[in-house]
């Protein structure tokens, strides 16, 4: 009788052991997940550009255009564009999950949808044209259910749905430099990334 309850002993430390360890590496499968790579490639070209801001007059220039690269994690092309401006934006919708749900393994959401052009201030809002380009991009790889999911963040961004499953569902973007702080055409890359926290990038 002694060996069965020594049995059972070891039985309970192994599975004890185990569930500690799965448990464990659950946090592991959430970790930041690179899902764009964004580069400015440093070449330029001038675009004849004619806009009107909402308290100015018609204006007709030549602006700057900077050169884009979109592509993948394992390096495949995506896109390349030219944007005026200071900045590139990558917007994406984000659909943040219930905690248990990320530790039990499903990631976050995400669909990246647009891009388009910023300025380091108010005044070159104010005064400059804002360009945004459809971009359909990379997206969550889920489950043949996801088109619930993003109907369910349709419902919660736009008409305030709630869940107990849906932390919160959000647009979200993240921004990029154009040019440096002496105006030159910025040459580098970044990655989008998705998060616990929503979009990010390094």
């Amino acid at each position: 009788m002694k060996y069965l309850f020594r049995i059972l002993g070891i039985l309970g430390l192994v599975a004890a052991g185990l569930g500690l360890y799965v448990y464990s590496q659950l946090f592991y499968l959430t970790d930041d997940l690179a899902i764009l790579k964004v580069t400015m490639t440093g070449n330029t070209c001038q675009k004849c550009v004619e806009w009107k801001t909402p308290q100015g007059k018609l204006r007709k220039e030549s602006l700057t255009c900077y050169e884009i690269h979109l592509s993948s994690e394992d390096g495949s092309p995506l896109s390349t564009f030219f944007l005026y401006g200071d900045l590139c934006a990558v917007r994406a919708k984000v659909l943040r999950l219930h905690p248990l749900l990320n530790k039990l393994g499903f990631k976050n959401l995400y669909q990246i949808e647009t891009v388009y052009n910023g300025y380091r201030t108010a005044e070159g809002y104010a005064e400059f044209p804002v360009e945004a380009i459809d971009f359909s991009g990379p997206e969550t790889g889920f489950l043949p259910c996801q088109r619930l999911f993003w109907d369910t963040w349709k419902k919660s961004f736009s008409d305030y749905y709630t869940s107990k499953w849906i932390k919160s569902a959000t647009w979200e973007s993240c921004y990029f430099p154009l040019i440096d702080s002496a105006k030159l055409p910025y040459q580098g890359s970044f990655h989008v990334i998705i998060s616990s926290g929503g979009l990010s990038s390094f």
